[in-house]
Formats: structure tokens, sequence, C-alpha cells
């Protein structure tokens, strides 16, 4: 058995907001004839049930991890492509790195930051106050909403950052993305692995592929740019050459290590 997948409670979660939303909704229309709150009801709803809906397809994969984890007689068929175990393809310690894409966050922040200071300054100047807003009032609204443009346009760049890192001893993993739910770092051990599987995405034919490396208590996740591919965020540091030859090579490196196959999730 491996780790329960995560993307597989967060469609409990959407069912349960569908239901507390219509509890919500009837019991506030009922009592107090709310429509502020009756609306707010219905929009919980509405994102529950869309949250329910675009993780629905994640609770047969549930089942289909846990069956190819046992290995005995699963019904999970495996990857079309194997991949030759090798564990001397890469000169470990190695670390494969995606790196952002700095054109979107510029123009985040250069939008979002005369946008917003603009619509500040308009405020403290137009609407009257009482005591008066103090004369620095202006450059403060400036650099704070230089400061939020800032935040929103990190947070592109922070889906750009990737990497994984081989060792001898294991796997480490920064991914970003909602299939690693959020930006976050995962550590494996070779002996801990069980699952070693191509993740699906929404549609078979999506890329970047997800490869997927689980243990009873760690799921690492990661995504490798295909020949053609285009990501919006992510860049590769070495030529795209060099960078296919290294995943293809990491996959290779697992399979030595862990004598695991690859599974077909899809």
């Amino acid at each position: 058995m491996v780790k329960y997948d995560p993307l597989f409670g967060l469609r409990i979660v959407g069912a349960f907001a569908v239901i507390a939303g219509i509890g919500t909704a009837v019991w506030v229309a009922f009592r107090w004839g709310n429509v502020s709150s009756t609306i707010l009801c219905l929009l919980m709803i509405l994102f529950g049930a869309w949250l329910f809906w675009y993780l629905s397809p994640w609770a047969p994969v549930e089942k289909r991890r846990q069956s190819a984890a046992q290995q005995e007689n699963t019904p999970v068929p495996l990857a079309t492509e194997q991949p030759i175990p090798d564990e001397l393809v890469l000169m470990l310690p190695c670390t494969i790195k995606l790196r952002p894409k700095w054109k979107i966050p510029l123009i985040c922040f250069g939008i979002l930051a005369p946008l917003t200071s603009t619509a500040l300054f308009l405020y403290v100047s137009m609407v009257p106050t009482n005591p008066p807003e103090p004369a620095g009032a202006a450059p403060i609204a400036v650099a704070f909403s230089a400061f939020w443009s800032a935040l929103v346009a990190s947070i592109f760049a922070l889906l750009g950052w990737r990497s994984i890192k081989v060792t001898e001893q294991g796997l480490k993993v920064q991914e970003s993305g909602w299939l690693s739910i959020g930006c976050n770092l995962r550590t494996i051990e070779w002996s801990e692995a069980r699952l070693f599987a191509i993740y699906p995405t929404r549609k078979r034919t999506d890329f970047p592929i997800w490869y997927e490396l689980s243990g009873e208590t760690t799921i690492a996740r990661w995504r490798s740019m295909r020949p053609g591919a285009f990501s919006r965020f992510s860049k590769t540091p070495v030529p795209f050459e060099e960078y296919d030859r290294q995943m293809e090579a990491l996959l290779s490196v697992i399979a030595a290590k862990t004598g695991l196959p690859l599974y077909d999730l899809r």
C-alpha cells in the first residue's frame, strides 16, 4: 500500500462544500431571507460542485495506484516503453532543473502595479476622511500596491521553479502545480518506494507527462517536458536535448535503484 492521494481527499472536500452550502443557503433563506448571504452560499455550492467534478477522474486513479503498488495480479497496465535499468547513466548526485520564464511575472507586475497604485491614489485623494489623510498617504499607497503586485508576480515565478535531485540514497523533488498540491519539496528514499508510475492528467494527450514515485508515507511527483511542448512558466537552463536526456536517464536510475516496473495509471 502507498500513501493515499491528497487529490482524492480534495474531491471529498468539494462534496462537503456542496452539502454544507445547500444546507446553509436553505437555513439562511428561510430564517432571515438575507439575499447577500444566500448568494454567498450559492457561490460556495458552485465552487464545491466544480471541485468535485474536476477531481472526479482521480477517484478510480486512487484504486489503480493501490492495486499497482501490490504488484500481484494487478489489472493496471505497464507503460508501453519500460526504462532500461542503469544506475550509472547519471553521475550522482545530479540535479535536473527548470527555471522560471520572467516574462509573465514582469508583465504581471507591470500591469498590476500602476493599476492598483492609481486606484489607491484616487481613493486616498477623493474619499473624504475625518481626520484628513496625512501628506504621506499617497506614497504609502504606491508602496503598498508595488509590494502587493510583486507578491502576486512572485507566485508566477515560483510556478516555473522546479528541481529534481538524484542521490545514492533517493530522490528529492521540488515541484509546483495542482498535481503536486502547491509548491513543495518531497524526499523519498529508494528503499521506501513501492510505486513507480505515469500519473494521469485531465487528458491522455496532455503535456507535460507526470511521473510518480511513492511509498507508504511520501508521494513525489514531477513533470517531464516533452519536445515541442510549450510551458508558460518554465524553461530549461541547459539545451533541451540535454534536459531530455537527463529526464530519460532519471527513469533508468529509478528502475535500477528500486527494481520497480513503470506502470501507466492513465
